[in-house]
């Protein structure tokens, strides 16, 4: 079961030949490696350019907002095994 969630977070990522890729995010005080990207897209609040990324990691599936104009990551829904 999905789980919204909309929760600031911090989250280790790559940036590589202008993409960004995330590698690790830390919630409710836990580090969790990502394993693969498995979804990808983009889409606008306002002005603000906003990816999405749908990411498996440790303990389950998840869904990773970045802002690109305040640069703040978000986990956004949570699907927990």
């Amino acid at each position: 079961m999905s789980t919204k969630i909309k929760e600031s977070i911090r989250v280790g990522a790559l940036f590589e030949k202008g993409r960004v890729r995330p590698v690790w995010f830390m919630w409710q005080s836990r580090r969790y490696a990502i394993r693969e990207v498995t979804l990808y897209w983009q889409d606008r609040q306002g002005t603000d350019l906003q990816s999405h990324f749908g990411v498996h990691a440790e303990g389950g599936f998840f869904e990773l907002m970045l802002n690109h104009i305040s640069l703040c990551w978000w986990l956004m829904q949570a699907e927990q095994d």
